[in-house]
């Protein structure tokens, strides 16, 4: 079971669960400020990683795939990950890795490190999906596997696999739905499901939320409430930033006050030298948001005009000055910003959610030939985020 640091939702959110009391309540207290104290100087409660030995908050940070340069690496972090103590090992379907084959690998190479696919993408079959994750947790052993699905993209879904994406939240609900049909029926019993975008034929897995667990991963309001109505938990989008993952947190302990874990991913730039590490991070943050279907996370934080000058001067080309309008702060919105030693902390300082997932910047960089970011240099961004979680 995830550890769980604090309360973060007050007795209100319990007793009043989906009401707008409720999340505004939740909101104060996830924002530290009192209710009644917009401008923020009212009471705060005290930061999670002032109380907590750091042997025990190393129990907050989860592994992430990203951070693993390959398949071997990923490997002995997952061994070291185990040993150091750390909440999960968290694979995912990216563009150069399989979730589920990372996650039997991890699965056969350790005891008991609990283990997620965050997220697996609606690009395989229903059934195929549910088959490998059943496959997964029997590698793994009785309930050690957390099964993450999401919407993904159009330019994953359709430009790199040829399956729709639109409509993302129809879609993603519905293949949820028949994936869990065929995980929580009895094993053995015949399964059947019709719907308007998917269809599935097989058996059973059984297994229940306590055995392997589905959470969903979302960053907009319509997916946390997907997640409260149908999951087992949520995965917050790693290009979420900080004010709006309070807020959506806020909002998912209202829908679903006890019993919901949440985790999060969030770019990390690790480095001795935090100047460096800080442009790092500008250079990963503004690469991410000149994505289109980024560039909202921006107007949402700030307002729709600053967004909308960012986005112009991308598409003119000015990167640089594109990367310049972010300041330190805003930059710090979605990313960790420490050396290899503060990372326990600035994780911890995200007392909102259970578990966090660092993840190294330089992945998006890599796009903007303007920046000179080279494959090199995302190679010692992994190391070093490796070192500074498990030592490896």
């Amino acid at each position: 079971m995830l550890p769980v640091y604090k309360s973060f939702t007050n007795g209100a959110v319990r007793d009043r669960e989906g009401t707008e009391e409720a999340y505004n309540r939740a909101a104060a207290s996830n924002t530290g400020v009192a209710p009644g104290c917009p401008s923020g100087k009212g009471a705060a409660s005290e930061p999670t990683h002032q109380l907590a030995a750091e042997g025990v908050l190393m129990a907050k940070l989860a592994l992430s795939r990203a951070v693993a340069t390959d398949a071997r690496h990923w490997l002995a972090l997952v061994r070291a990950a185990e040993q150091r103590g750390l909440a999960s090992a968290a694979s995912a379907d990216l563009a150069s890795a399989d979730a589920f084959v990372d996650a039997a690998a991890a699965a056969v190479v350790t005891t008991h490190l609990p283990l997620s696919i965050l997220v697996a993408l609606p690009t395989r079959s229903p059934l195929q999906t549910a088959l490998a994750a059943a496959g997964v947790a029997t590698l793994a052993g009785p309930a050690r596997l957390t099964l993450g699905l999401a919407a993904g993209s159009e330019p994953v879904n359709e430009g790199g696999h040829g399956v729709p994406f639109a409509p993302p939240l129809a879609r993603l609900r519905e293949f949820a739905r028949t994936v869990l049909a065929i995980l929580r029926a009895p094993a053995g019993e015949p399964v059947q499901w019709e719907g308007t975008y998917f269809r599935a034929r097989g058996w059973g897995q059984g297994l229940d939320a306590a055995a392997l667990p589905l959470v969903i991963g979302a960053h907009g309001p319509r997916m946390v409430r997907l997640a409260a109505e149908i999951a087992d938990g949520l995965a917050m989008h790693l290009l979420t930033p900080r004010r709006v993952l309070r807020q959506r947190v806020a909002l998912a302990r209202a829908l679903r006050p006890t019993g919901f874990p949440i985790s999060a991913g969030i770019f990390a730039a690790v480095d001795d030298d935090l100047s460096r590490a800080l442009a790092a991070a500008r250079l990963e943050v503004t690469a991410a948001l000149l994505f289109p279907r980024f560039l909202g996370r921006l107007a949402e934080l700030t307002d729709a005009a600053f967004a909308e000058r960012f986005a112009a001067l991308g598409r003119e080309g000015r990167v640089r000055e594109a990367a310049a309008l972010l300041d330190d702060e805003l930059v710090r919105e979605f990313a960790l910003v420490c050396r290899p030693g503060e990372l326990v902390a600035e994780a911890a300082a995200l007392e909102m959610v259970e578990v966090v997932s660092p993840v190294p910047v330089g992945q998006f960089a890599l796009t903007v030939p303007a920046f000179g970011v080279t494959r090199a240099d995302v190679r010692a961004q992994q190391h070093r985020l490796a070192a500074a979680l498990v030592g490896a």
